[in-house]
This record gives C-alpha cells, structure tokens and sequence, in this order.
C-alpha cells in the first residue's frame, strides 16, 4: 500500500525526489533545507478573522431572473449581496422585495457613466447597509463610496499568483500616493493550490502595510477573497464542492477580511443552478457555523513553508515596483505566457490520461 501511495506522489508532483519541489506556473521551488529556519525580518501585520459572510454573487443581466435569484439565495441564509453588471439595468426591479436592513449589500460600478442612475434610484430608496465599489476614483459626495481594485480579474483570465500580487501592488501604490485618505477594497481571486493561495494573501497584507507606511497613507484597506470557477468541471458538483471548500479553507488560513464563494456555474451556465446557488451560500455557513473559522485569528502563523513562499511572492512584487517601466505591458506579457504554459500542462495530460480532466481543461481561458 505505502508503494502505491509513493508512486501516486511520484505522479503527482513529477519527481521521485520528495525533498524538492518544482512549479512552473508560479515559478516557485525550494527544498527542504530551505525551511528548517524561518527567514527573519517579516513585515508586522494585524492579524484579523475573517467574517465568513454568505455572499449572494450576481452580475445582472436578466433583472427578474436576478432578483428571484438574490430572494431565493436570501431565503436560504446569504446575508451579505455582492452586485455588478455590464451594463446598469433597472435597480427598482433588481433589488424588488429586498429588506436592506437584514442584509449588508455591495455594488460594484466600473463604469463612471453609470453613478446618475444610480444616485437616482439611491435617492429614492434610501436604502441602507450599502456601500458602492469603484475601480475608478470614487464620488467623495457619496459618503458610502470606496475604490475597489480588482487583482481577481487577473486571476479569471489565468495569471498567476505573482502577476496577480503585481497587479494589486501597482494599483494600491498609485491610488495611496493621489490619495491617503480613501477606503480601498481589494478584490484578490482565490485559485487552485492551497499553499500558494495562502502564502499570497499572507503577502498581500504585508505589501499592504509596507505601501501603507512609505506613503504615509491612513486608509482602511478591506481584503475580499472571491472563488472564481476557471479550474471547475461542468458536470462534477461533488468534486467541485471540494475545489470550493479548500479554497475557501486557503483563503481564510490567509488572513483575509472578506470570502464570497461564487456560483461555480456562473461563466458557463446562461440560468445558474438554484442548486449550485445554495451549495456556495452552504459552503460559508459550514465554515463559519460549523467550523466555526471566524473565531481564530492568525490562523496563518506558524507554516515555515507558506512564509516562505509569501516573502517570496512579497520580495518580487516590491521590486517590481520601480523595476518594471510599463507594468500593464510587462503584466499582459507574463499572463499570456503563464496561460500558454497551463494550455500545455492541460493538454499533455489529456493525452496521458486517455481522458478528459476535470477542471480548467474542460473550459476555455480568456484572452487578451
């Protein structure tokens, strides 16, 4: 038995050499001499919980469809909304039946075309518990305005954690150096390697505080993880039940503020399952009301290996920060290469396995 099991390890990591460790995706390896001593010098960082909310995940395209969707999730315990569109549709309708006071709701605006129509429905409803995002800077008439910046966009087309982290330290820089002041929202995605995925929110809050402290900025920085649905089959709830929940678990052993669990069928799917709705609103309530994982905090501390990799993921984005001449260049380069290079793992493994995988295989990636 213990020979099967080293051979599946074999397999599965690509070498016989258990001491070593070798990514391509995220240009990551060490060996375990590299562990035994914590390296010194980590930035300080507030340790936090996160609240575990059960997000309700809409991008409006249908406004009856959606607006049974935001009652039906309601009903079954979200409590918390998160909404955007592509194009603004009709807010009355939308929101139809929604009691504001029993719920926190979040609505992302990306277009600045869009704030008339929307203060216009905010005036007449006055609703509370609200608070708009943009990824432009925001109306300051507006009290519950904050800038979001959207690193999980970065993640939807296939970077990886790296170009993600770079994405986000550019955008956080600029918008802390034109204003100190402003409340911002950072919208991180949450992918498939529980290791790397902790070790990038761990980065991130220490990124966050070095920027913060060399822009003498004061802001309140909020740290939302959002599943996405690149690496989910189409057809497999159960294995995608399991991609959900340990990436949720990699998201909180970070140390984020915030956790949305989105519908996986969202990208693929023109009716999302009311099923498929529920098993991400039940996937927080778990964790939070049987695991009861909102009531630690630092539950990051403590893996030499995931520190590790964070300073690692921490050293390059800072460098990179005067380094790079066109970031937004230099970024599009890098995650067309690294979408490439899984294209290829994807597609030699088909081969090898005689069958289709489950996962990001079964789904195209965007381009650029």
């Amino acid at each position: 038995m213990m020979e099967d099991w080293l051979k599946k390890v074999e397999k599965e990591i690509g070498s016989n050499n258990f001491e070593a460790f070798n990514d391509e995706i995220e240009g990551i390896s060490w060996t375990i001499r590299d562990n035994i001593v914590p390296p010194l010098g980590f930035p300080k960082i507030k340790n936090s919980t996160c609240e575990i909310d059960a997000f309700s995940f809409h991008s409006v395209k249908d406004e009856s469809l959606c607006n049974e969707q935001i009652l039906h999730d309601l009903n079954h315990g979200a409590n918390r909304l998160l909404i955007t569109w592509e194009q603004i549709p009709n807010l009355e309708l939308v929101f139809k039946n929604v009691l504001f006071e029993h719920v926190k709701t979040n609505i992302a605006i990306d277009n600045p075309k869009d704030l008339p129509a929307f203060y216009a429905w905010y005036q007449a409803e006055n609703p509370v518990n609200l608070t708009v995002e943009t990824v432009f800077d925001p109306d300051t008439s507006f009290s519950n305005c904050v800038r979001k910046i959207a690193g999980f966009d970065v993640y939807a087309v296939g970077g990886n954690c790296f170009q993600e982290l770079m994405f986000i330290t550019h955008e956080l820089y600029e918008v802390t150096g034109s204003n100190k002041n402003q409340n911002i929202i950072i919208e991180i995605g949450v992918g498939e390697n529980i290791v790397f995925e902790a070790a990038k929110m761990i980065a991130l809050k220490w990124l966050i505080e070095a920027i913060k402290k060399s822009q003498l900025a004061t802001m309140e920085i909020t740290v939302r993880a959002k599943l996405g649905w690149r690496n989910k089959s189409q057809s497999s709830s159960h294995t995608n039940q399991i991609k959900q929940t340990t990436e949720a678990l990699s998201a909180i052993m970070g140390g984020v503020n915030e956790l949305c669990i989105t519908p996986y069928d969202f990208y693929y799917s023109h009716v999302p399952d009311p099923f498929v709705r529920r098993m991400a609103v039940n996937i927080a309530h778990i964790l939070r009301e049987e695991s009861h994982l909102n009531r630690f905090i630092g539950i990051d501390q403590g893996s030499i290996v995931i520190l590790n990799i964070a300073k690692t993921f921490a050293d390059r984005c800072w460098e990179n920060l005067e380094k790079l001449p066109n970031p937004n260049e230099s970024l599009k380069q890098m995650v067309a290469e690294t979408i490439r290079l899984r294209n290829f793992k994807a597609e030699n493994k088909t081969k090898m396995d005689h069958k289709p995988i489950v996962g990001f295989g079964s789904l195209p990636y965007y381009t650029y």
